[in-house]
C-alpha cells in the first residue's frame, strides 16, 4: 500500500484606503495592502506486507509529513498628481516575504501486521530510519518609483529597488537595484496626423538592473551528517561527514543589467497591432555551483559542491506579439495572437578565464566560454561493438554489445580530448499561435507552440530502461544489442561498457555518452475549446448574469522526437515532474446578478 495524500490551500488578500475620501485635500494619496498566504501538507504512508512484492520477508512501514508555509505582505503607498498637462506619480513599497518547510520521516521493518498499515510503527522490531528537518528562507524589499508623463506624449519612470535575501552570506544579503524608462508615443505628434492606417506609434527604451539570489537554504554554510554505520570493537559508534555542499561566506548577489529598444504600433483602428521588443542582458556574478575536485574531499560518485559567483554571460535577442482582428462581423468574428522569440546567450567570462569541467558528469556541470550555460559536453557514440570487432575494443576496454565511444582525434585513447559540445538545452526559437472563433453565441479557439534548436538528455528514455538494471519496473521497450541481434541502437543489457557512466545506479544514471540525447524540437496543439453562451434574454429569465457552457482537449496533438514523451520535461525525472497528459474537461462559467 503506498498512499499519498497532499492539502493545498492559498489566498490573495487586500485592503485599499483612498484618504481622499476621507479628506478631500488628500485625494491624490491611497495606501494599499496585500497579504497572501500558501499553505501545503503532505503524508506518505507505504505499507509493505512480508509476503509482498516489496516485503522482502518482513512487514515493513513508512510514514512521513511534510508542512509548507510561505506568505508575502506587500505595504505600498501610491501618489498621483496631475498639473494640467502633466501627471505625476509616486509609488513607495515594502515588501516581506517567508518561507517555512518542516518534515518528520519514520521506517521500520517487521512491525506487528500489515494490516495496521502505518498507524503502529512503535511495534516495530526494527526502526531502521527516523528524522526530521527544517528549512526557513527569508526576504525584505523597499523600493521607490517615480513617474512622469507630459500630455500622455513623453513618459519617463525611475525607481530604485533594494532586497535581502536570508540564504546569501553574510555581508552581501542586500543589493540595490536601479531602473529607467522612457516612452515617446509618436502617433501622437502633430507630423503624424495625415497618416490615417495608422491607430498607435509608441517608441519604447529602458535600462535595469535586477538580482538573483536563487540557491538552496542555508547553501553558504557547511553542514554535518551523522553516520551510524561503523563499529569499534563490536561497539557501534557515530561519526560525521561533511555535506555535498560546501560552505562560501562570499556568495552575493547575481547581477543583471538589461537595455530594452521597443515599439508599439496599431493599424487600421488597431485591426492590427503589434509589440516588438529588442533586449541585450549582461550577466555578472553568475550564480552556481561549482563541482570540487575530488583531491579536497568527497568521492567520484559524490564531488563536493560550493555555490560560487562563477562568471558572466551575455543574452540577446528579439521578442514579437502580433494580434489580428480578422473578421468582426455581426455574427461572426475571428481574432488572431502570434508569437516569436529568438534569443542567443553564451558565457562571456568565468573564474580564471578558464572552461570550468565538471568532475561527476561533463554534462550538467561543464561551463564553456562562448556557449550557453546549459550545453552538453561528453563523448559521441558510434553505436554498439560488434563481435567481429572484439579486438579493436579490447583496445579500448571495451567489449562486444557495449557502447562505442568515438575516438575523435584517433590516438587510441578515450579521454577530455575525445569530447565535443553536443548541443545546449535552451532553444533558439520559441513561437506560438492562438485563433478564437466566435458565431453568435458559439466559440472556439485554438493554441499551438513550438521551440527550435535545444536537444536535452532524455531522462524517461534512460531511467526506464534495461540499461539501468530496473528489473522491477516495466520497461521501455528498446532494440537491445544480444548475439542473436547484432544491433546498434542500445547496448547490451548489464553491460554498457566503460563509457556509459555510473550504469546501474538508481538516481544516478548520468550517461557521459550522447546516445542518451534527444531532441527537444517540438510543434503541439496546447489545447482546443468550445463552448456556449446563453443569451441575455434566456439568463433574464434565470436570473443569471452569464452562463457558459464549454469543452476543452488539452494536448489533443505533439509532433516530436520519436521515443520522447514531453519535450518541455525532457530532462526532468519523470517521478518529480507532471509529464504532459491529454486531458478533456468539461466546464461550466457561471456568475449571479
Amino acid at each position: 500500500t503506498n498512499q499519498r495524500r497532499t492539502f493545498r490551500a492559498s489566498a490573495s488578500l487586500y485592503s485599499q484606503i483612498d484618504f481622499g475620501k476621507i479628506w478631500k485635500p488628500l485625494e491624490d494619496l491611497s495606501y494599499r495592502l496585500q497579504f497572501g498566504p500558501e499553505f501545503q501538507f503532505y503524508t506518505l504512508g507505504v505499507a509493505n506486507a512480508a509476503d509482498g512484492i516489496n516485503g522482502d520477508g518482513n512487514n515493513g512501514a513508512q510514514y512521513k509529513n511534510e508542512q509548507k508555509r510561505a506568505w508575502t505582505l506587500d505595504n505600498l503607498i501610491y501618489y498621483n498628481k496631475a498639473l494640467g498637462q502633466h501627471n505625476l506619480g509616486m509609488t513607495l513599497m515594502q515588501s516581506a516575504s517567508a518561507y517555512h518547510y518542516e518534515m518528520g520521516d519514520m521506517r521500520a521493518t517487521n512491525v506487528a501486521s500489515s494490516d495496521e498499515l502505518w498507524y503502529n510503527i512503535g511495534s516495530a522490531g526494527t526502526l531502521n530510519s527516523f528524522g526530521t528537518g527544517l528549512t526557513e528562507t527569508q526576504m525584505a524589499s523597499y523600493m521607490i518609483r517615480l513617474n512622469y508623463g507630459y500630455k500622455d506624449k513623453y513618459l519617463l519612470t525611475a525607481s530604485m529597488r533594494w532586497d535581502g535575501a536570508s540564504q546569501l552570506a553574510e555581508g552581501h544579503k542586500w543589493a540595490s537595484f536601479p531602473s529607467v524608462a522612457a516612452a515617446w508615443r509618436i502617433s501622437d505628434e502633430a507630423f503624424m496626423k495625415n497618416v490615417e492606417a495608422l491607430s498607435n506609434l509608441k517608441l519604447r527604451l529602458s535600462w535595469g538592473k535586477t538580482g538573483n539570489s536563487g540557491i538552496m537554504a542555508y547553501g553558504t554554510q557547511s553542514g554535518l551528517t551523522p553516520k551510524t554505520n561503523s563499529a569499534f570493537q563490536d561497539n557501534g559508534y557515530t561519526y560525521y561527514i561533511y555535506n555535498e555542499y560546501v560552505g562560501n561566506e562570499n556568495v552575493g548577489w547575481e547581477m543583471s543589467n538589461t537595455w530594452d529598444l521597443g515599439f508599439d504600433i496599431g493599424l487600421f483602428n488597431n485591426r492590427i497591432s503589434a509589440v516588438v521588443d529588442l533586449y541585450q542582458t549582461k550577466t555578472t556574478d553568475i550564480l552556481l555551483p561549482r563541482t570540487l575536485p575530488t583531491s579536497m574531499g568527497g568521492s567520484n560518485a559524490t564531488p563536493f559542491k560550493m555555490y560560487q559567483n562563477i562568471g558572466a554571460t551575455m543574452n540577446r535577442g528579439i521578442e514579437i506579439s502580433v494580434n489580428t482582428v480578422n473578421v468582426d462581423n455581426k455574427n461572426f468574428k475571428w481574432n488572431s495572437t502570434l508569437t516569436f522569440a529568438a534569443n542567443h546567450e553564451e558565457i562571456t567570462d568565468l573564474i580564471d578565464g578558464k572552461d570550468i569541467i565538471g568532475s561527476d558528469s561533463h554534462i550538467t556541470t561543464s561551463l564553456l566560454i562562448g556557449r550557453p550555460l546549459k550545453s552538453f559536453y561528453h563523448f559521441i557514440n558510434e553505436g554498439i561493438w560488434q563481435e567481429n570487432e572484439a579486438e579493436e575494443a579490447a583496445k579500448y576496454g571495451c567489449k562486444p554489445g557495449q557502447y562505442k565511444p568515438l575516438d575523435l582525434n584517433e590516438d587510441g585513447v578515450i579521454d577530455d580530448k575525445d569530447r565535443v559540445i553536443d548541443g545546449k538545452r535552451t532553444p533558439d526559437w520559441t513561437g506560438g499561435m492562438t485563433n478564437t472563433f466566435t458565431y453568435k453565441e458559439f466559440d472556439l479557439s485554438f493554441q499551438a507552440a513550438f521551440q527550435a534548436g535545444a536537444r536535452a538528455r532524455n531522462q524517461f528514455y534512460v531511467s526506464y530502461a534495461l540499461e539501468n538494471n530496473n528489473l522491477n519496473f516495466n520497461n521501455l521497450r528498446k532494440d537491445y544489442w544480444t548475439p542473436e541481434n547484432p544491433t546498434n541502437a542500445s547496448a547490451q543489457p548489464s553491460n554498457m561498457g566503460t563509457y556509459r557512466s555510473k550504469a546501474g545506479s538508481w538516481g544516478n544514471a548520468k550517461s557521459e555518452m550522447s546516445h542518451t540525447m534527444f531532441s527537444s524540437n517540438f510543434l503541439k496543439i496546447s489545447y482546443i475549446t468550445l463552448g456556449y453562451t446563453f443569451k441575455p434574454s434566456v439568463l433574464e429569465k434565470m436570473k443569471l448574469g452569464n452562463l457558459r457552457l464549454y469543452a476543452t482537449v488539452q494536448n489533443p496533438f505533439i509532433f516530436c522526437a520519436k521515443e520522447v514523451v514531453d519535450p518541455e520535461q525532457l530532462n526532468v525525472s519523470i517521478n518529480t515532474s507532471d509529464a504532459m497528459t491529454r486531458n478533456v474537461i468539461f466546464g461550466i462559467n457561471l456568475s449571479f446578478k
